[in-house]
């Protein structure tokens, strides 16, 4: 009998009760009955409880939450259970750390940085555990303030432990008695999780018995740094080692403290070292572009480029000459003087940001300095005045580390003229007057020298030739006469003329100066004159006929042609004919003038 029903038989004294419900309390009685269906009183009752099988349900809407550096905190949906929901299990990255009688838990064994996952699972007090919840994930924040006491420090050779410094960092430090070599050491080395740049400091207690000079050697990505601190003075606080190093994420960087100071009888303080995070940006600025490199001088030259891009910002620009940085700058542009002349240098530029980070190096730019020798002075400078308007001028030849490429000429003070040759004729100048000249010799740069020694000379007058009729050259007859008061010279020529020539006279002067002359001829004047005497002039390329009328205007110059180009020499002339195109009267050959106006 289950609670008072029949539920079976048995033909032995045991009986199986298979259709219980777990977590059931049940009471049982058995009677004895015979063939004839006799049956017994009932026994006293027996009681037992089926157990519980069935799990709670599964927690819902797990939640995780980075509270700090070392602490996640979690919460969840209450499970259900048939009987009643015992706990939680916690579960961290797969395996379990905790329980929780409550729907939270904290999770306070965290390392900074680090991204954890967690599920949750019920179970009753049977310890049925239900499957495991939805997971859920969360990093914990980097750690950027760093501080490392000496309990974590690792060490060589004996340290002892006080505790009796007031300004000591922590219950406790370290100390050793310095020695002349490193036979003590302290080694702090951080769990960086961010890479970037950190300032280091340390903290130690201060005291008379301390070291001067205790050694700190820092490590960091790509170098180190040794910093000596006096131990004697500035205790109880931090203490600045190094800033703004680069440290990369991990555990690659450390600080050493070692008792090799050198000192005797005194200590060095092991206590704790801070790792301070003061910038996490890595990234280098882009690479300048387009570096151009003129050389503007014997001395100088100027780069120019184009301005490099950051992450942040960039700060400025180092400045490369044949490989070694020679300059820095905020701008995208140098000038690098003080060099050597005709000297190749090769440049390049990278650009750098606030915390050192710096980019490649640029494509190079190539530039050559000027020549900055000037040639050497002029000398033996010779003035010669070869005309009324010319004065030549020669002197010898300078020499130059590359080459003279002319020379400039002076006149008075200023400059006049250049010219590629040891020589120069000035054909500006006027007659009759000094000019003093010097000389400077110039390159392809235009490198001048200093002005050679002066040179004078003073032109002549304009020139004046004059013929009288004793040097003419006469065709035909002529009569010469002495009668006429107003001839020049002692006496005049004359011819009678005729329809058609057959008597000429001719001058032909012997000029000194090539140039611009006028001519004149002179007559004595009389009723029997011819009222169209020709006379021809001839030119260096030009000829022309002037009748003119010799019964006037004479015993003076009068102008027969003007301003007409001669050249040295006697290839010019003037010539009288009689051939007036009538008779009964004559020509009268006296005398002729040439007087220059202008020079070549």
């Amino acid at each position: 009998y289950r609670n008072g029903a029949q539920i079976g038989t048995a033909t032995t004294t045991t009986f199986s009760d298979t259709n219980c419900v777990p977590a059931t309390t049940y009471t049982y009685e058995v009677s004895a009955y015979d063939a004839a269906n006799n049956e017994s009183g009932k026994s006293s009752p027996a009681v037992a409880t089926t157990p519980d099988t069935v799990a709670p349900s599964v927690p819902t809407n797990l939640t995780a939450n980075a509270v700090s550096q070392n602490r996640i905190d979690l919460s969840w949906n209450a499970s259900t259970d048939n009987v009643g929901v015992a706990g939680y299990r916690i579960y961290r990255n797969g395996s379990q750390i905790g329980t929780s009688g409550s729907t939270s838990y904290s999770d306070t064994t965290c390392d900074s940085y680090t991204t954890y996952t967690y599920q949750v699972s019920a179970y009753d007090a049977s310890n049925n555990e239900s499957g495991l919840s939805n997971q859920a994930v969360a990093t914990t924040p980097a750690n950027t303030d760093i501080i490392l006491d000496n309990n974590v420090a690792t060490y060589t050779g004996t340290w002892f432990t006080g505790t009796s410094s007031t300004d000591k960092y922590g219950p406790d430090y370290r100390y050793a008695t310095t020695d002349v070599s490193d036979t003590r050491t302290a080694t702090w080395t951080p769990k960086i999780d961010i890479a970037g740049y950190y300032d280091v400091y340390c903290w130690y207690p201060k005291g008379s018995n301390r070291s001067t000079r205790a050694p700190y050697t820092v490590y960091w990505n790509g170098g180190s740094q040794r910093v000596e601190i006096n131990q004697q003075v500035n205790g109880g606080q931090w203490v600045a080692l190094v800033s703004s190093k680069r440290f990369s994420a991990g555990t690659s960087g450390y600080v050493v403290l070692s008792n090799g100071t050198g000192e005797s009888s005194l200590n060095v303080m092991a206590d704790a070292l801070r790792f301070l995070l003061v910038s996490d940006d890595l990234t280098p600025p882009s690479t300048p572009s387009n570096l151009s490199a003129t050389a503007v001088s014997s001395s100088q030259i100027n780069l120019s480029w184009n301005a490099s891009t950051d992450n942040v910002g960039v700060a400025g620009y180092k400045v490369y000459r044949n490989g070694t940085q020679v300059a820095t700058t905020s701008a995208t542009s140098y000038s690098d003087t003080g060099l050597a002349e005709l000297t190749t240098y090769t440049y390049e530029v990278s650009a750098y940001d606030a915390m050192g980070n710096e980019s490649a190096k640029s494509s190079q730019a190539v530039a050559t300095t000027l020549d900055g020798t000037p040639p050497s002075v002029p000398t033996g400078l010779s003035a010669s005045a070869v005309a009324p308007t010319r004065i030549s001028l020669t002197w010898s030849a300078s020499t130059d580390n590359v080459g003279v490429a002319g020379y400039k000429i002076y006149r008075n003070g200023g400059q006049i003229a250049t010219s590629t040759s040891t020589s120069y004729t000035d054909t500006t100048c006027s007659p009759s007057t000094s000019y003093t000249y010097t000389v400077a010799a110039y390159d392809a740069i235009g490198n001048t020298s200093a002005q050679s020694s002066s040179a004078s000379a003073t032109t002549p007058a304009f020139a004046e030739v004059i013929m009288d009729n004793p040097q003419a050259s006469f065709t035909g007859v002529w009569t010469t006469a002495t009668s006429a008061t107003d001839k020049y010279g002692s006496n005049y020529a004359y011819a009678s003329t005729a329809v058609s020539e057959g008597k000429t006279a001719t001058w032909t002067p012997n000029m000194q100066y090539s140039g611009y002359y006028d001519v004149y001829a002179w007559w004595t004047q009389g009723s029997n004159r011819a009222t169209n005497a020709p006379y021809t002039i001839w030119w260096d390329g030009g000829s022309q006929t002037v009748a003119v009328n010799q019964s006037t205007n004479g015993g003076r110059w009068n102008v027969l042609v003007t301003n007409k180009h001669h050249v040295a020499g006697t290839s010019q002339a003037v010539k009288l004919s009689n051939g007036t195109g009538a008779t009964g009267k004559v020509v009268v050959a006296d005398a002729v003038r040439w007087m220059q106006v202008g020079g070549d």
